[in-house]
């Protein structure tokens, strides 16, 4: 080979020897190779021996190379050439590839049978500039593969129609790119393949201070890579520990409570993760503990499920806050990738208040209470809404419903109470004992709707509703039966003083032991207001709670409206233009394509159901939010 070199312009500290011994003949006359197929024969054979190369864009040299090969041609047409490399070794650097490879049509299908056996030492692959930068890899990779099918398929996506079988070994293997913190090690993990699914065994990891294992198998890999078919499988994957804070470059949130507001911050900088496209994967996982944010949970299982640029959490169970939670719904990315959309329902079992409150900043909107309530909490809980680039909920665009039952606990130091217990002059209401209260709760743009429930002290009852907001304001109504025995010297002449009020006005108010009293707080959870009068003389209060609830459910429906029509928009665009790739890759012209009539017609009538279902929802809610 090195007498190539005299008529191959090979580059400068090119380097290339070995020996090459070669036959051919051809037989017939010419114009087969011009026109039709005819009476032409063609064939030989090609063998290299001890082949080395290298050049100074080739970081491992290729050496020890030996390869025999044969080609035959019947008919004189280029598409009836058959090429045959029966056996064929090589060295990349020290790792050894044995391979052999027939091709036939290669003009019209390019058809091809091949086998592989080799090693690659993976740290070689930035050699090769086949890493992204700041990306370092290391480890061994050894494959065993056999292949058949045909190009043709492939271009019209009969990805079934190629045939694929083998095993590989990864071992020792270490990767970390420019955003982790650490490298993923894999000690070992063995794959096995066929046409239509990789099986994943024995595989163990370490992650972040996490021991993994996995197994299962995955479909479509070819039509995946090809970007042409959706990545299937069930995969398993179980962990000892996992600390989401450190996977996701985060640290736990820094909570704090002002007058007015609760702010949640955090130390991601990077976008939410985006759930690829062209998925259709379950993750059955399991782990003993899981820390994220503040929060520890333990003996955690559950389904993850990727498709269509989202992740269903199908049955999610653990115990956390001295109690267990069980949580199903999404993650999404497909319509907003900077503000992912989320949809979830948990139910959650004899949690301790305190810790709850604290933990979750969506709950210390909701339940501004639980930060003066000490005792245990179950709940059931309903929404949606979009996290903000550091992965915690966009509060203002929660929309959902759901109850909260206090199984038992003590309810101190709360402005609103005390300020009750000052005003009536009730000592045994600057702190209570609650139990089995439960209350039905629906929340929307910053505002969360408490319906009517009702609260025991002794003698004392209350009848409870109204409505509070994210930034802690509050407007409640409570109609109190209030025993005057309880009430001391101030309480008694203010109640005193509105009989006279009343009866000065002509309205009969008689005095008795049980007083009824119509209340109202406004102002903010920290400093509130309140009004006091006799039921008998004042407006309805609760009366007043419905009239607001009615307005809370017109715009609570019309927010779902507007969310539902701006989603439809993104997808709808996004389905256009992948229509218009697709009939542009087929060669058709979109230009003229009356699109938009059809789009139209679909967008209607979408439309006229999402009004209908946004009506009648409204109906039902008002008819039975006092129910």
């Amino acid at each position: 080979m090195t007498q190539l070199k005299s008529f191959l312009p090979l580059e400068k500290d090119t380097k290339l020897s070995g020996q090459v011994w070669a036959d051919a003949y051809a037989k017939g006359p010419l114009q087969s190779l011009q026109q039709m197929s005819g009476p032409f024969t063609a064939g030989g054979f090609f063998n290299v021996s001890n082949l080395y190369y290298s050049d100074k864009n080739l970081p491992q040299p290729i050496k020890n190379g030996n390869i025999k090969a044969t080609l035959q041609n019947s008919g004189g047409v280029a598409d009836n050439t058959a090429i045959d490399i029966s056996a064929a070794h090589i060295e990349i650097g020290n790792d050894p590839v044995d391979f052999s490879l027939k091709l036939t049509k290669p003009v019209t299908t390019m058809n091809f049978d091949g086998h592989a056996k080799g090693r690659l030492t993976l740290g070689n692959l930035k050699q090769f500039g086949m890493l992204p930068n700041g990306t370092t890899l290391s480890g061994l990779l050894q494959a065993d593969a056999g292949f058949a099918g045909s190009q043709a398929a492939i271009s019209k996506g009969g990805y079934d129609q190629i045939n694929m079988n083998g095993n590989a070994l990864l071992s020792n293997v270490a990767y970390q790119s420019s955003t982790t913190q650490e490298a993923l090690k894999i000690p070992n993990a063995k794959i096995s393949f066929n046409n239509k699914l990789i099986t994943l065994e024995n595989t163990t990891a370490s992650y972040m201070g996490s021991q993994l294992t996995a197994n299962g198998s995955l479909s479509n890999l070819i039509g995946y890579m090809a970007g042409k078919q959706s990545l299937g499988g069930n995969l398993n994957l179980n962990a000892d520990q996992i600390d989401l804070n450190k996977w996701m470059g985060t640290t736990a949130s820094n909570t704090t409570s002002t007058n007015t507001t609760t702010a949640s911050t955090s130390t991601a900088t990077t976008a939410p993760f985006a759930v690829p496209a062209n998925m259709n994967l379950n993750i059955h996982t399991t782990a003993n503990t899981l820390v994220y944010d503040k929060v520890n949970y333990s003996n955690i299982s559950g389904t993850l499920h990727l498709a269509d640029e989202k992740i269903e959490l199908q049955n999610i169970k653990a115990n956390a806050l001295d109690g267990s939670l069980l949580i199903n719904g999404s993650y999404a990315t497909r319509v907003n990738k900077e503000k992912p959309d989320i949809s979830l329902t948990y139910d959650i079992k004899d949690m301790d208040v305190q810790k709850t409150f604290y933990a979750f900043n969506t709950m210390q909107s909701l339940m501004p209470i639980g930060k003066f309530l000490a005792g245990k909490l179950s709940s059931q809980l309903s929404l949606t809404g979009n996290l903000k680039q550091d992965m915690f909920p966009l509060l203002n665009s929660l929309t959902g419903k759901g109850n909260l039952l206090l199984l038992k606990g003590v309810l101190a130091k709360f402005a609103p109470l005390e300020k009750i217990a000052s005003v009536l002059d009730v000592d045994r209401l600057q702190s209570i004992s609650l139990k089995d209260i439960k209350n039905y709760i629906e929340f929307s743009n910053g505002k969360v709707l408490v319906k009517p429930f009702t609260v025991k002290v002794d003698d004392i009852e209350m009848e409870i509703a109204g409505l509070h907001g994210f930034d802690q304001s509050i407007d409640y109504g409570i109609k109190m039966k209030l025993p005057r025995a309880y009430m001391g010297s101030k309480g008694n002449i203010l109640v005193n003083n509105l009989i006279s009020s009343a009866n000065a006005k002509g309205i009969p108010v008689k005095m008795s032991d049980i007083i009824n009293l119509s209340l109202k707080l406004t102002g903010t959870i920290s400093s509130p207001s309140l009004s006091v009068n006799l039921k008998d003389v004042a407006v309805d209060v609760l009366a007043d709670i419905k009239n607001q609830a009615e307005d809370f459910a017109k715009a609570k429906a019309d927010s779902l409206k507007q969310k539902a029509k701006d989603s439809l928009n993104v997808i709808k665009s996004k389905a256009e233009q992948k229509a218009k790739e697709a009939l542009a890759e087929k060669g058709i012209d979109t230009a003229n394509l009356n699109i938009k009539n059809a789009k139209d017609t679909i967008v209607k009538r979408v439309t006229d159901t999402l009004k209908k279902k946004a009506k009648d929802s409204l109906k039902s809610k008002i008819k039975k939010l006092f129910n």
